[in-house]
């Protein structure tokens, strides 16, 4: 039981670059390479917009942590109230960008939602809830990918699919 929580402990990172390669596979596996495509536009997009809206405060926040652990809740709120600001500031660039894609309203959804667990990025790393995260992680890739196996959406109800993944991510940072 001990080397799984060291592995869990040390491996959240490569679980969630795994999780991604294996939705990927499962894309192409279970649909085509156009739908891995249209699917990599998006997660591209989204990525991008989550780059932008992170860059840097993962680090930063660990250090106002530990120098002021009493100041914790202030300085997340301040941070989300950032990132929101931002947030915003991208969607519109999305809205105005957007024809070309596919679904723009789901984009419109998964940024948000993949913020909602991205925001709190440095919260679990100062309590060190690792275990729990990656648990969640390999949890939502897991039913993310029988999902698309087993129920074989649409390419919109797959995306929107991707919306409830990081959802259940970000629904654990928020209240685990």
């Amino acid at each position: 039981m001990k080397r799984l929580r060291q592995i869990l402990d040390s491996y959240r990172p490569v679980f969630r670059s795994a999780g991604g390669v294996l939705l990927s596979l499962a894309a192409v596996r279970f649909y085509s390479a156009e739908f891995w495509g249209v699917y990599m536009q998006h997660l591209l997009v989204v990525g991008l917009a989550g780059a932008l809206v992170n860059m840097g405060s993962r680090d930063f926040l660990l250090r106002q942590y530990s120098r002021e652990p009493r100041d914790l809740e202030r300085q997340l709120a301040g941070s989300i109230k950032g990132k929101l600001i931002i947030t915003a500031g991208v969607l519109v660039l999305l809205v105005l960008a957007a024809a070309g894609t596919a679904a723009p309203g789901v984009l419109l959804l998964w940024i948000p939602a993949q913020l909602s667990w991205q925001v709190f990025e440095a919260l679990v790393q100062y309590r060190r809830l690792f275990r729990q995260a990656a648990l969640i992680e390999i949890l939502a890739t897991v039913l993310l990918v029988a999902a698309l196996a087993f129920l074989k959406p649409t390419l919109h109800a797959f995306l929107l699919l991707v919306v409830a993944y990081q959802l259940l991510k970000g629904g654990y940072c928020t209240f685990g």
